[in-house]
């Protein structure tokens, strides 16, 4: 790929060849203009505000309150992680004496767990859904009585 200069014609050149004085006074006000522009009013610095007892004190409420927040992700995370493990091992005893296997229920605080199911195939992920519908069905055959 080559690349070609193209020139335009200097469009400006008519108008510096017709008044020569022209341009130069042109171009002596565009420099005078530009020296003004350069120039800039002196200012001073502005003087910070003395800190207040109130800002002070809502400084320190704010820090208080990132600190809480802070607290409150950490420790919401490290006990995320500590339902993740327990599940875990949960699953991995359950799989050392069943096949397949469905957990349902809920935690120690009341709260509902999500389903966990266990099937290392296809035929055994039916055979666990098969077998959930048949205890579903028993148990509304005898108006929720397990036995």
């Amino acid at each position: 790929m080559t690349f070609q200069k193209i020139r335009l014609p200097n469009l400006n050149k008519s108008m510096a060849e017709s008044n020569p004085n022209k341009k130069n006074e042109v171009s002596s006000k565009k420099v005078k203009q530009k020296k003004k522009t350069l120039q800039t009013p002196v200012t001073t610095p502005a003087i910070p505000a003395p800190p207040s007892p109130a800002n002070d004190q809502n400084n320190a409420i704010l820090q208080v309150i990132r600190d809480a927040v802070r607290i409150q992700l950490t420790t919401s995370q490290q006990k995320r992680r500590q339902v993740e493990q327990e599940m875990d091992a949960m699953v991995a005893t359950c799989a050392e004496f069943m096949k397949s296997f469905v957990i349902l229920g809920y935690d120690m605080e009341g709260k509902q767990i999500p389903p966990i199911i266990c099937a290392n195939n296809q035929q055994e992920a039916d055979a666990i859904g098969n077998y959930l519908q048949k205890f579903l069905q028993h148990v509304i055959k005898n108006d929720g009585n397990i036995d």
